[in-house]
Formats: structure tokens, sequence, C-alpha cells
């Protein structure tokens, strides 16, 4: 729960925002196919755009891109690299991470289309790349770019660098036929805003970070192991009666609320 104080606080950061300058710039949306079914081993979930960013020159995020340029499946040694990031994050308190944003000389706020989906996105200094998941339905998307607004403190500071990931979920015949039914101008709805009463990226990437951007993350760190099942599908009766507008959203919120369960432990 988010009280007033919370967002007095959180004013903060759009009052920097506004005392920067302006980078605005697109960033194309990659599908991404893991070989390897277990999830501790994907950069993105499945029913997932996954957005990984670092700062300029990055070597987890060097070596990430050439796992993905050499075979897109084969990432279970940098997914590992990414997950054990989180294996000593502390909690903090709100004011504590506003102060770590506020401080960053680079920090962005990411649209869909006219959505937004995100605000203040920024690399924390205990990561080298932060990750955090936006829920995907699987169906077409309004564009294959995201646009991300950044707010440097000078016009000479380097962009962050981002990595888009697209994870299809599994579907079944009737979520399929539904999905192709939204029409074109609606297709925004395809994908989920980020978790959080403001979309707020601090309280995933930095206050928190047991919640849908970091459930992996946390319990490969704690376990080696993870465990996610399959979202719960919807019946094909009840797709028809919804239509493809209240399905497509439906299905996201399904997407959203199966993401933000903890992962099952698993052994052996």
């Amino acid at each position: 729960m988010v009280f007033p104080k919370d967002f007095r606080t959180l004013d903060k950061l759009s009052d920097e925002a506004a005392s920067r300058p302006i980078r605005r710039r697109l960033v194309e949306i990659l599908d991404y196919k893991p070989a390897d079914p277990r999830p501790e081993t994907h950069l993105a979930l499945e029913g997932t755009i996954t957005i990984l960013a670092s700062r300029p020159g990055s070597r987890l995020m060097a070596k990430i891109r050439n796992a993905l340029a050499e075979k897109a499946g084969a990432t279970e040694t940098v997914a590992k690299q990414l997950y054990l990031q989180y294996k000593r994050r502390k909690q903090v308190s709100l004011a504590r991470a506003v102060k770590t944003a506020v401080e960053r000389p680079v920090f962005a706020d990411v649209y869909y289309g006219d959505a937004l989906l995100l605000e203040n996105l920024f690399v924390p200094d205990d990561l080298e790349v932060a990750f955090i998941s936006f829920p995907y339905n699987g169906g077409k998307l309004a564009d294959a770019r995201l646009l991300f607004v950044e707010h440097p403190v000078s016009d000479d500071v380097k962009p962050l660098d981002v990595l888009i990931l697209r994870h299809l979920p599994e579907l079944t015949k009737a979520e399929r036929a539904a999905l192709q039914k939204v029409p074109a101008e609606q297709r925004a709805m395809n994908v989920g805003r980020g978790p959080g009463p403001r979309a707020c990226s601090v309280v995933i990437l930095t206050l928190a970070v047991v919640a849908e951007a970091a459930v992996v993350a946390v319990t490969y760190a704690i376990t080696g192991k993870v465990h996610l099942g399959h979202m719960q599908h919807i019946n094909p009766g009840d797709l028809k009666k919804m239509g493809a507008r209240k399905s497509a959203r439906v299905l996201v919120e399904k997407r959203r609320k199966f993401l933000g369960r903890k992962p099952r432990k698993t052994h052996g």
C-alpha cells in the first residue's frame, strides 16, 4: 500500500525529471525463444516483454548480447549471472530509493504507444544489469518498439544500454482466435503496465526485490532452481461471452497475477 506521504516522496522524482533535459528514442522489441524449458535459464519469462538495462560498457550486458547473437536459446550462463546479482539485495526505505534514483546520471520513462508503462527506470549501483517485466498476453503488438524518454543530468551523459525481449506465452486455440480479433487501434492493451500504483521502477529495482520483476531472480539465487508451471487458461465459452477486447484485458491480468506469484522451490 502506498500512502500520501509516499506520493510526496515520489514527487521528488517528477521534480528532478522536470529540471533535466529530455531525450527520446525508440528501442526495438526482439523475439526471444529459449531452448531450455527451465525458467531459471530464461532472460525473459514466458508471457512477458522484459527490459534489461545497464550502464554503458557493462560486461554482463555484452555477454547477454553475445549469447543471443550466437544462439538465442543458449542463455543459461548469462541468465544465472543476471539472477545471482539479486542474492544479497536488501530492502531499503522509499525515501532512500528515491534518493538513489535522483542521483543517477540518467533515468527514463517507458511508453508503449500512448501508454506509460514505467516511470523512472534506472540502474542501481549494486546491479550491473537491472531487469523489469511487463505482462504480455501474446497478442499482436501495436508497435514493435518501446519509446524511452530519458532524463540525463546533461546532454553529454550517455544513454542507458537497453535490450527488450518478448517471450510469447503458451495460448490455447480459442485464446489465439480471440486475440486475433482485437482491433489494431486497441492492441496496446495486449501489454500490461509495470507493477506499482504509479508504474514506478524504484519499487522494483531498489526498494523491493521479491516482486513481479524479480521473483525468479530471488528464488534462483536462494535455491538454485525455480518452477513456475503454466498460467491458467480461459474457458472457450467464457471467451465468446467476453468478446475480443475484454478477453485481451483478462489475459493480461491473468499474466500479471501469475508473474506476481512466488515460484515454488524445486529439488534435485
